[in-house]
């Protein structure tokens, strides 16, 4: 989706837990940003994947919150891990683009998908 839109730039993960099966993907439009939105799901569980361009300027920084786990880093990009109880959340900055990966995954699963970004 994110190449029929014209975007070379690498921001989905190309690893996704064993089991989890795509069952959306999406794109919303208005004049400031255009969202890309996918869902993997094995059984009860979802993992999504939110692509944001802001069309007339690029986001500056990320809301953090008291749920902050921890910040990693991969291939010069700094990513924010949240923890929401059940879910984590990463999210990060790249260009003009606001992405977010969230599902009932580990810390280790997590950073295998955010690592997985860069081999796209």
């Amino acid at each position: 989706l994110l190449d029929l839109h014209g975007v070379e730039t690498l921001l989905v993960p190309t690893w996704i837990p064993d089991g989890y099966v795509e069952v959306d993907v999406n794109v919303e439009e208005t004049p400031k940003q255009r969202r890309f939105v996918a869902k993997y799901q094995l059984g009860e569980d979802t993992i999504r994947i939110r692509i944001v361009d802001y069309l007339s300027s690029a986001p500056t920084e990320i809301e953090q919150s008291d749920a902050l786990l921890e910040t990693y880093s991969n291939d010069g990009t700094v990513f924010y891990i949240f923890d929401n109880g059940n879910q984590l959340q990463a999210v990060w900055l790249s260009e003009s683009f606001e992405c977010y990966i969230s599902g009932p995954l580990d810390l280790s699963e997590i950073k295998e998908m955010i690592d997985s970004i860069a081999k796209g």
